[in-house]
């Protein structure tokens, strides 16, 4: 009897390290969060050729992400910088009011 206990318990120690290696390896590592640009909605529209309405639009189609600052809404700029450059490339960029209709 005590000999297999001494055999379990030789046998756990050995496949501990083995299953514990295994199982650190399998699971994914979570990527390193990389600090955010947030720009506020006037900071946007300011910086890129790009409307109040177009900004919420992009956000309700889930293409921009909102962060709330208190009551204040705020984007990621690398994610409007992406999309910019996307419109850009294919020649659909956004341009304002005053740009289309110049008085």
């Amino acid at each position: 009897m005590e000999t297999l206990e001494a055999i379990k318990l030789f046998l756990c120690d050995l496949i501990k390290p083995i299953v514990t290696e295994a199982v650190a390896e399998a699971i994914p590592k979570p990527e390193p969060k990389q600090s955010l640009h947030l720009l506020t909605l006037a900071q946007a529209i300011k910086t890129y050729p790009i409307s109040h309405s177009t900004i919420y639009r992009l956000f309700d189609r889930g293409q921009l992400s909102k962060h709330k600052l208190g009551k204040r809404t705020a984007l990621d700029e690398r994610e409007l910088m992406v999309l910019y450059r996307k419109e850009t490339l294919t020649g659909t960029t956004a341009r304002r009011t005053s740009e289309r209709y110049p008085s």
